[in-house]
C-alpha cells in the first residue's frame, strides 16, 4: 500500500506539471489512457498465471516479471524530473500547511469527493468481477483466467472506442455546455449496472450476462 501510494502521488503530480492548459491535458490524457490500459493488461498477467494454477513455478515466474517491471519502470525517473513548471519556492508552506490551505478550497474538496467516489467504483467493479465469476458462476482456474481476459479485452475495446469522441469533447470549450453537469450525468448511468447484471445474468446463459 505504501508503494502504490508513492507511485499514485508521484504520478499524478508529474501530470499535472506536463501539461499547462486544458488541450494539452486532454490529448495527453488520452495516450495515458491507452499506456494505462496496455500497463494494467501486462500487469495483471502473472496473477492470473497464479490464479490459474498456484505452483512454485507459477509463483516464481509471476514474482520474476513483476520484480522485471519495477526496475524497467526506472527509466521514466528522467521524464519525470523534468517534467516541472515554475513556481516561487518562497511561497511553498509546510506540507500540513498546505493541505490545510486546500482543504478551505471548495472546488478542492469537490474534487476530492469526486476522487473518492471514483476509486470506490473502480475497485469495486474489479474486485466484483473476480467475485462473481469465482463465487457466483464457480469458475476457477483456467476457466476463470479465459473469462477475466475475455472481459478485459471487451473493456479495452470499448475504452479506445469512447475515448476519441471524449478527448474532442474537452478540448473545446463551449460556453453553453457545462463539461461537469454532463461528466456527472454519464457517471450517474453507471446506477443501471446492478439492474443490467440482475437481467442480463436471469435471461442470458452465464456468464454471458455478467460480460
Amino acid at each position: 500500500a505504501w508503494t502504490l501510494a508513492v507511485l499514485f502521488t508521484a504520478f499524478a503530480s508529474t501530470r499535472i506539471e506536463i501539461y499547462p492548459t486544458k488541450e494539452e491535458r486532454s490529448e495527453v490524457e488520452a495516450f495515458v489512457k491507452v499506456g494505462a490500459g496496455i500497463g494494467n493488461t501486462l500487469g495483471i498477467v502473472p496473477q492470473l498465471i497464479i490464479a490459474a494454477g498456484s505452483t512454485w513455478q507459477a509463483r516464481s515466474g509471476a514474482s520474476a516479471s513483476l520484480a522485471f517491471a519495477g526496475i524497467i519502470s526506472i527509466i521514466s525517473l528522467p521524464i519525470l524530473r523534468t517534467a516541472k513548471q515554475d513556481f516561487d519556492p518562497t511561497k511553498v508552506q509546510s506540507p500540513h500547511r498546505e493541505f490545510i490551505s486546500l482543504l478551505k478550497i471548495p472546488t478542492y474538496l469537490h474534487y476530492l469527493a469526486v476522487r473518492f467516489l471514483e476509486s470506490f467504483a473502480t475497485t469495486l467493479v474489479l474486485s466484483g468481477m473476480l467475485y462473481y465469476l469465482t463465487l457466483v458462476e464457480g469458475f476457477s482456474g483456467d476457466t476463470r483466467t479465459r473469462y477475466v481476459l475475455a472481459i478485459g479485452a471487451l473493456i479495452a475495446v470499448v475504452t479506445l472506442a469512447v475515448m476519441i469522441p471524449w478527448t474532442q469533447f474537452f478540448r473545446f470549450r463551449r460556453s453553453s455546455i457545462n463539461t461537469n453537469a454532463v461528466s456527472g450525468s454519464v457517471c450517474a448511468v453507471g446506477v443501471v449496472a446492478p439492474i443490467a447484471l440482475f437481467l442480463g445474468d436471469s435471461f442470458l446463459p452465464r456468464p454471458i450476462g455478467l460480460i
